[in-house]
């Protein structure tokens, strides 16, 4: 079994990541631009995560993955671009929720 289909997390975090600063874009300035980008961005998600699929069978496993660098670079967009605050709980949380996806994946 190949393991090309890892590139395929490219992309997926890219859109996702775009996706997300879209849709918090739009609810901050309400043009309607950032909704639909935000919109086919996360409809081009599912062609990446069909190309992960070919490549390994277990979708826990991809999902796994997947949240672990979402819940990263959600955090980056949130702190880097739009200045949210973070308390230590959120911050615990965030780490007890990426160790434990990481877990899942060893």
């Amino acid at each position: 079994m190949s393991k090309y289909y890892l590139l395929w997390y490219v992309p997926l975090i890219i859109s996702e990541a775009c996706a997300l600063y879209c849709i918090k874009e739009y609810n901050i300035s309400k043009n309607i631009i950032f909704l639909v980008g935000g919109i086919l961005l996360y409809a081009s998600i599912s062609i990446y995560l069909s190309q992960i699929l070919n490549g390994i069978e277990d979708i826990s496993i991809a999902n796994a993955f997947w949240n672990v660098s979402s819940n990263l670079y959600g955090l980056l967009i949130g702190l880097l671009i739009f200045s949210e605050d973070l308390s230590w709980s959120k911050i615990g949380g965030i780490f007890l929720g990426s160790f434990s996806i990481f877990l899942m994946l060893f």
